[in-house]
């Protein structure tokens, strides 16, 4: 929907409105700085995670690019030994089991130029959904980020308008439900890490012991 980027950047701002407050009073700078400095931060650490994550996919894909010659060249063997052991297994198999693989053979070999006609169409069509939806996800994401840098900015006006426009029984009842959204995701957010954090130490330790 077209609110959905103000309604992330509200909700990143509400996350991040003790941290701004903190540095404010810590190094007693002007509000926009402060909330400048925290969302620049955030997006900073945010694209430096994705832009790790897409450099070791990168080393990744570069090092089996480099065994990949190998792998092909020992395909044809690992390829006759199983058709091998299936044909073996086909032969000590009963005869019904063999009538039975004899009609699905058969069908798959009717089938398969619909098949594979299909399988390239759906491919194709998934192909062109997400080039044309990508422009749209970029759009997206500029808007949220934009939004998030005014919306920290102003984070505090923003929210008394919002108040205002609520009754008395409700300002006290999204108080309460924004602060206990704002403690679980913190919440949240730390035992990520530490699962994270823990999960490496282990795997650390094991690849360097083997």
């Amino acid at each position: 929907t077209p609110l959905l980027p103000f309604l992330l950047a509200l909700g990143l701002s509400a996350l991040a409105e003790p941290t701004v407050t903190k540095l404010r009073r810590r190094l007693r700078v002007r509000r926009s700085f402060a909330a400048v400095a925290v969302t620049t931060l955030v997006l900073v650490v945010f694209v430096g995670g994705i832009a790790l994550l897409v450099l070791r996919l990168v080393v990744e894909l570069r090092d089996w690019s480099a065994s990949l010659p190998e792998a092909v060249a020992r395909f044809p063997a690992v390829w006759n030994g199983f058709l091998d052991r299936l044909e073996l297994w086909y032969g000590n198999s009963p005869v019904f089991i063999r009538s039975a693989l004899d009609l699905l053979a058969e069908q798959l070999e009717q089938e398969a130029p619909s098949l594979a006609g299909s399988v390239g169409e759906w491919l194709m069509g998934e192909v062109s959904g997400i080039l044309a939806a990508a422009p749209k996800v970029g759009l997206f994401l500029m808007t949220t980020v934009l939004a998030v840098y005014f919306t920290s900015v102003s984070y505090p006006a923003i929210l008394a308008f919002l108040k205002r426009q609520l009754p008395l029984p409700w300002q006290s009842r999204c108080r309460e439900a924004a602060r206990c959204f704002r403690s679980t995701m913190l919440k949240w957010l730390r035992a990520e890490v530490l699962l994270l954090l823990v999960t490496f130490g282990i795997l650390l330790m094991v690849f360097t012991w083997i």
